[in-house]
C-alpha cells in the first residue's frame, strides 16, 4: 500500500526514504531486540548476492531512490512500536513503547550501532522530521526530543542513582528495579529506565545473564543511635557484601564502627556450657522469648507514636526525617523509654559485634543474622532477590505489618561471624586487585590504582559492574572514554571486550567491581 510518493508499506513494515540521508523502517508489535536486521538486498545493493532477483523494495522505488540505495554509507533507522512487560509496576497489559535503532552497513555485513527507547508514542511523520532536522546526528536529535538516553551495544551504561527513603536513612540504588523505584541510565540526550535500556541490545549488554543485574546500592544510615540502625535480618536466598566507605565521627569518635553479625561468641559459649547437646534449641528459644518481650513494648510505643503523628498531621506509615523522628521519640514517657532500651540491649546481646573501619569488607552469606548500625555508610553488592526475614527492629517497620522472628531464628546459623579472606588475584606496578567474595551468582573485587596508573580489562562473557569509592576514574576504549566520580557507577557490557581503567589523579584510587558467574544464567 503506497501511503504517498515517499512511503512504501510492505511485508509488515513501512519503509520511508529520508531524502538523501538514508531510510527509516517502521515495525509494529516487535520488541527491539527481535527486529530483523535490515536486508542489504532491499536497502543497499542491487547486486549484493543476498538475492539473485531484484528485491520487492527496489521494484517499488523510483530511479532516484534506487541510485541512493546503492550507496554503502546510507544510514538505516529502525522504528519499533511494541508493548513491553513491566512486572515491577504490576501492569497487566504492559507499557507501550517506541524504539529507534541505527544500523551501519558495509559490503560484508551490517551491525546495530546504537539506539534509544521511550514511552510516549510519536507519529511516523514526527520521527521522520526529527531525523531530517539534524543531518550530522539524526538519532541523537530524536533521543533528545523524547528525553531518552542513547544506548550503544558495546559502550558502558552510566547509572543515575535513585535515592529511596528508609526509616533509618536512605538507600542509593544503581541497578534496582522494583515497585518502589526503577533506576535510570543517563546520557547527554536524556535518561531511560534500566530494563528498557537493556531491552535494546540484551545479548550485547548482559549476554546470557539475567536482565536483573547484580544489585548495587549504597546504604546511608543517619548518625543517631537507634534511629540509624537497620533491621536485624537474614536472607534465605540473597547473598550480600558491604564495603565501608565512611564512618561518622560523631557517632563513632575513634573511626571504628560496629556492625551486628552472627551469633555472639560469648552467648554461644554460655549456652553450650549450660545446656550441653541441647544448646541450640535453648539458644533459639531464649532468643525468641527475649525478642517477643521487646516486640510487645515496641508495638505499644509505635501505637502511641502513630497517634501522635496523626495529631501532628503526619502520615503514620511514611518515613520521617531524623529530626522529626527524634522529636516524636521525646514524647515517649521516660519510664517506658527505659524499659524499651533495656530490652533492646538484651536482644542485641545475642548478636556479635563486627568492628569495622573505612575500607573494611563485611560479607553476609544466607542465614546470617545481621544489622548495619548508625553512621556507617557502605556500598552493597547483593544477588537480585528481594526476600528477607526481619527478626527485630528498634523502631516501626514501615514495609510490612509483622516481624519474621520465628522463621529467622529457626534457620539462622548459630556461629560467630567470620570476616572474609581476601584473595590477591593481580598485582603489578601501582595496581592491586583483590577478590573479596565468590558467591554462587557473582564475584566481587577491590581494585586499587596508584596515581597515574592504569590496567587493562576484558569482559569476556560477563558484564562488569563498577563503582568508584573515591576520586575520579577514567574508562577508555578504542572509540572513546568516560569518567566516574566517587560513588558513581557504570556497567561495561559483554560486547565491549577490551578496555582500560586509569587513575588520572594524584592520590590512590579505590574501585569495586562485580562480575556475574558464567553459570548464573537465567
Amino acid at each position: 500500500v503506497r501511503l504517498d510518493s515517499q512511503i512504501i508499506e510492505m511485508s509488515g513494515k513501512i519503509i520511508v526514504p529520508l531524502e538523501d540521508r538514508g531510510f527509516l523502517i517502521a515495525y509494529e508489535g516487535v520488541l527491539p531486540h527481535k527486529l530483523p536486521a535490515p536486508e542489504a538486498s532491499d536497502l543497499l545493493f542491487k547486486e549484493s548476492g543476498v538475492r539473485s532477483q531484484e528485491s520487492e523494495f527496489s521494484r517499488q522505488t523510483n530511479h532516484q531512490a534506487r541510485e541512493l540505495i546503492e550507496l554503502p554509507n546510507q544510514p538505516v533507522f529502525q522504528l519499533g512500536a511494541y508493548t513491553h512487560p513491566e512486572p515491577w509496576r504490576e501492569l497487566e497489559d504492559g507499557q507501550v513503547c517506541q524504539s529507534l535503532t541505527e544500523w551501519q552497513f558495509s559490503a560484508a555485513s551490517c551491525r546495530a550501532l546504537r539506539g534509544c527507547v521511550w514511552k510516549e508514542p510519536h507519529s511516523l511523520e514526527e520521527i521522520k522530521n526529527w531525523l531530517l532536522q539534524t543531518p550530522e546526528d539524526p538519532l541523537c536529535n530524536v533521543a533528545q526530543q523524547v528525553g531518552a538516553a542513547v544506548i550503544h551495544p558495546d559502550q558502558p551504561l552510566k547509572f543515575q542513582r535513585l535515592d529511596i527513603p528508609k526509616p533509618w536513612g536512605f538507600e542509593g540504588w544503581y541497578t534496582g528495579v522494583e515497585k518502589r523505584g526503577v533506576v535510570r541510565v543517563g546520557a547527554a540526550t536524556g535518561s531511560t529506565e534500566l530494563p528498557h535500556a537493556l531491552s535494546l541490545f540484551p545479548s550485547e549488554l548482559h549476554g546470557s545473564h539475567p536482565e536483573q543485574l547484580v544489585l548495587l546500592k549504597t546504604l546511608n544510615p543517619v548518625p543517631q543511635e537507634v534511629l540509624g540502625d537497620l533491621y536485624l535480618e537474614l536472607h534465605e536466598e540473597k547473598w550480600e557484601v558491604y564495603v565501608v566507605t565512611e564512618i561518622d565521627r560523631v557517632a563513632w569518635p575513634d573511626g571504628e564502627g560496629i556492625v551486628k553479625a552472627g551469633a555472639h561468641p560469648e552467648k554461644l559459649r554460655q549456652f553450650q556450657e549450660t545446656h550441653g547437646t541441647e544448646w541450640k534449641a535453648a539458644f533459639r528459644q531464649e532468643f525468641r522469648e527475649t525478642i517477643r518481650r521487646y516486640e510487645k513494648v515496641r508495638r505499644e510505643i509505635d501505637k502511641q507514636l502513630d497517634e501522635t503523628k496523626q495529631q501532628w498531621g503526619l502520615d503514620p506509615n511514611a518515613p520521617l526525617q531524623p529530626e522529626q523522628l527524634q522529636q516524636l521519640l521525646e514524647t515517649v514517657p521516660e519510664t517506658q523509654a527505659q524499659v524499651e532500651r533495656n530490652l533492646r540491649l538484651e536482644v542485641e546481646g545475642f548478636i556479635g559485634d563486627c568492628r569495622v573501619r573505612v575500607g573494611d569488607i563485611v560479607v553476609f552469606p544466607t542465614f546470617n543474622l545481621h544489622s548495619l548500625r548508625h553512621g556507617i555508610r557502605v556500598v552493597e553488592f547483593q544477588t537480585p532477590h528481594y526476600e528477607r526475614r526481619i527478626a527485630f527492629f528498634g523502631q516501626k517497620v514501615l514495609t510490612q505489618a509483622h516481624w519474621d522472628t520465628d522463621r529467622a531464628l529457626e534457620v539462622m546459623d548459630l556461629v560467630p561471624y567470620q570476616p572474609p579472606a581476601l584473595q590477591l588475584v593481580r598485582v603489578e606496578a601501582g595496581v592491586r586487585v583483590e577478590q573479596f567474595v565468590d558467591f554462587p551468582d557473582f564475584r566481587a573485587f577491590r581494585v586499587t590504582l596508584a596515581a597515574g596508573q592504569s590496567c587493562a580489562w576484558e569482559t569476556g562473557a560477563e558484564y562488569h559492574l563498577w563503582i568508584a569509592v573515591n576520586g575520579t576514574v577514567s574508562f577508555g576504549w578504542t572509540e572513546g572514554a568516560t569518567e566516574l566520580s566517587a560513588e558513581e557507577s557504570l556497567m561495561m557490557p559483554v560486547a565491549r571486550g577490551t578496555y582500560e581503567v586509569s587513575n588520572p589523579g594524584s592520590e590512590p584510587l579505590i574501585l569495586l567491581l562485580a562480575q556475574p558467574h558464567s553459570t548464573a544464567n537465567g
